[in-house]
């Protein structure tokens, strides 16, 4: 007989921000099933690529913008507190 263990690992998920989208999603996911449930959402302008510190403590944002009048893509490098799958803005 074959036993997996399930774990539950935190995914956290950029998207890009429109009316239906806030920015940065924390689920919980089990490793086993497949099955997620939503444990947080923090507002971010369109966080595209996210990354977290080797501690686990912190999660790195790049926030993609695009100027309305030029068209030119800006962004901005947005840091954030990471514990229980709660993320709080660094200022």
């Amino acid at each position: 007989m074959f036993l997996v263990n399930a774990q539950q690992k935190h995914l956290i998920v950029g998207t890009y921000t429109n009316e239906n989208s806030q920015g940065i999603y924390v689920y919980n996911f089990n490793t086993n099933t497949a099955n997620s449930k939503l444990i947080s959402v923090t507002k971010s302008s369109n966080p595209s690529f996210l990354a977290v510190s080797p501690n686990a403590k912190f999660v790195y944002a790049v926030n993609e913008n695009a100027d309305t009048v030029s068209n030119i893509i800006t962004g901005q490098v947005s840091s954030y507190t990471y514990k229980n799958g709660k993320l709080k803005l660094l200022k």
